[in-house]
């Protein structure tokens, strides 16, 4: 690397402030720079490190539609009753019947 991201563009990264074009090159140097993104680090609020992480937390552990799911929302049923359709199949025909 022949340069590094000088603080000020870092501390602006952080607080969400930066504009492109800057934006975009601060974004790309950090990928592959592991001493700007340590750097980094200390402008991010610890709080905002803890809600990053939940929020990748929650979206770990959301349940991913499996396949009668999938299809049952593909022709237009609802998330909700995909999901109850999908989990309880002597429900569907009841459900059916009612539709």
């Amino acid at each position: 690397m022949s340069w590094h991201t000088d603080d000020a563009d870092l501390r602006e990264y952080a607080a969400g402030a930066l504009a492109p074009p800057r934006l975009w090159s601060v974004e790309t140097h950090l990928a592959a720079c592991a001493d700007c993104r340590t750097a980094l680090g200390s402008h991010v609020p610890p709080a905002a490190t803890d809600l990053g992480w939940a929020r990748l937390d929650a979206e770990l552990d959301a349940p991913r539609p499996g396949p009668v799911e999938s299809l049952l929302i593909r022709f237009g049923v609802a998330d909700h009753t995909a999901r109850l359709l999908a989990a309880t199949p002597l429900l569907r025909g009841s459900w059916l019947g009612a539709v």
